[in-house]
């Protein structure tokens, strides 16, 4: 039967710009794997709404060809688009360094009994730029497996400039089946849709990691010589630093004596 998945990708913050910031970077058109019951395989590509626009478009992010599903075309064919498309992205640099940034306030929510800082970048929220990518089943066994693949990347810049002081960002895509009722198929639409969240969380810098400024060094260097002067004038005012010496009176008078009762002994 005949089955369509389509899926809201969230590529870029919500802003008050037409052009926002990056959030999921797709890279490669996503692709369907189907694991038939007779052990073949079959790999399709799904549609992406203005693809020229959506994968890939600074065209400055290489792809592991080891594993990427890249359709190969001539540069003959794509090189027009490209063209066309620089402009556009020559605009949105410009517009990602002069937008008035919106940032996404974060909401508080309840994890193991601590209440935690997280941001939720969606489709559904409306907290992000979306576009659809929509894909094809003829025909599903029973009891096979397929799986929808996409490749993309965290823009990391995005989430350290704007989201450093929070717990956790939560960037959720949203997907729904759809299925010709017209064939007469019983479907019950409740579990028809699914929401997958991809979870980025700051990488704070580690304690100490900073160089420590030299006017911090010189004060504690003349706090701990001011401490030691403080100590050594209370221990010269208590006398520590003073000595009896040799030839002194009452040395003197103990010596004396000691002399006059080793010859007393000597006489007896």
């Amino acid at each position: 039967m005949p089955t369509i998945f389509k899926f809201d990708w969230p590529y870029q913050v919500e802003s008050s710009s037409s052009k926002g910031k990056w959030a999921l970077y797709l890279l490669d058109v996503p692709t369907v794997t189907m694991h038939n019951t007779d052990g073949t395989v079959d790999i399709r590509r799904c549609h992406v709404e203005r693809k020229i626009e959506h994968v890939n478009p600074l065209d400055n992010i290489k792809l592991n060809t080891k594993y990427t599903t890249q359709e190969t075309v001539s540069t003959r064919n794509t090189i027009k688009q490209r063209v066309l498309f620089k402009r556009g992205t020559e605009a949105l640099k410009i517009g990602e360094a002069d937008f008035l940034r919106r940032r996404i306030e974060p909401h508080k929510r309840k994890e193991n009994g601590v209440d935690v800082s997280v941001v939720t970048i969606g489709c559904v929220e409306k907290t992000a730029k979306c576009f659809s990518v929509t894909c094809h089943f003829d025909f599903i066994d029973a009891n096979s497996a397929p799986m929808i693949d996409f490749r993309a990347r965290l823009w990391n810049s995005t989430f350290i400039q704007d989201y450093s002081d929070v717990e956790y960002v939560e960037i959720a895509s949203f997907g729904r089946i759809e299925l010709d009722t017209s064939q007469g198929i019983e479907d019950d639409p409740s579990n028809n849709a699914v929401s997958a969240k991809t979870v980025a969380y700051p990488d704070r810098p580690a304690l100490g990691s900073r160089p420590v400024p030299w006017w911090l060094i010189l004060v504690s260097i003349l706090i701990g010589l001011l401490i030691l002067l403080i100590v050594v004038l209370i221990l010269w005012r208590c006398g520590f630093f003073k000595r009896k010496k040799y030839g002194e009176p009452s040395l003197y008078r103990a010596e004396l004596q000691h002399e006059r009762e080793q010859w007393n002994q000597t006489q007896m």
